[in-house]
C-alpha cells in the first residue's frame, strides 16, 4: 500500500513538472533497463514517454535556497506496456539515494515473458546507484518558482532488486542518460541542505 501511496505522490509531482517553456529543446532519455536478463532499450522525451522532474528550494534568504530536494522520472518506453517510476532524494550526508522504483510490465512490453509481466517495486533500501544529477540550481533572488536549466547532461545508474506483489524477486540493473533543457520546480517546503552558499553551483566542485 505504501508503494502505492508514493507511486501516486510521483505521479503527481511529475505531472506538474516541465509544463513552462524552456529553451528550445525537450529532454531525452536514452538507455536501458534489464531485469532478470531480460532488456529493454529506452529512447523517449517528454513529447513522448518521459516525465522528468526536479525540486528546489525556495527561500526569501538565497543563502538558503535552491538545493534539489528530489528528482522524479515516469519512462514508458513506446507510451505503452512497460512504465518505470523512480525517485531520488537526497540523505544525510547530501547524497541521493533511490527512495522509490516501481516497475509494470504487461503484454505490450517487448521481450517480456508471460512469468515476467506483472508489478514490481522496491523502496530502494537494497539497491545502489551511480548519477550526475544536480544537487543545486542556479537562483538569482532565491524566490523563483520555475528555473530554467538549459542544455543538462546528466546520467544514471541503479541496480538491486525488485518485488512483485506475489513476492518474487528479480535483479535489475538500469542505466540512462537525459539531455535537453528542463523547468525545475519550486517547493517552499523542500528538505535538504544547500551547497557551496545557495543559489548557484560551485565551479571548483565536481560532485552534482
Amino acid at each position: 500500500m505504501r508503494n502505492m501511496a508514493t507511486a501516486l505522490v510521483l505521479s503527481a509531482f511529475l505531472s506538474a513538472c516541465g509544463k513552462e517553456k524552456c529553451g528550445s529543446d525537450e529532454t531525452t532519455v536514452v538507455g536501458q533497463f534489464n531485469m532478470a536478463g531480460t532488456y529493454f532499450s529506452i529512447d523517449e522525451s517528454t513529447a513522448s514517454g518521459l516525465n522528468f522532474g526536479t525540486a528546489h528550494k525556495i527561500d526569501v534568504d538565497r543563502y538558503e535556497s535552491g538545493c534539489v530536494s528530489r528528482v522524479g522520472l515516469r519512462i514508458r518506453p513506446g507510451g505503452v506496456g512497460c512504465e518505470m517510476n523512480l525517485e531520488l532524494r537526497p540523505n544525510s550526508d547530501g547524497n541521493y539515494t533511490l527512495t522509490s522504483f516501481t516497475f509494470s510490465a504487461d503484454s505490450y512490453c517487448p521481450n517480456f515473458r508471460d512469468e515476467l509481466e506483472g508489478e514490481y517495486s522496491t523502496d530502494g533500501s537494497d539497491s545502489s546507484i551511480n548519477y550526475s544529477m544536480p544537487h543545486q540550481v542556479d537562483m538569482e533572488t532565491g524566490t523563483e518558482d520555475r528555473v530554467c536549466l538549459d542544455n543538462i547532461n546528466y546520467w544514471l545508474s541503479a541496480e538491486g532488486t525488485l518485488r512483485s506483489d506475489s513476492g518474487r524477486e528479480r535483479s535489475f540493473e538500469l542505466n540512462i542518460e537525459l539531455s535537453g533543457d528542463h523547468v525545475s520546480n519550486g517547493d517552499t517546503s523542500a528538505d535538504c541542505d544547500v551547497r557551496w552558499g545557495g543559489g548557484g553551483w560551485d565551479d571548483d566542485d565536481d560532485d552534482w
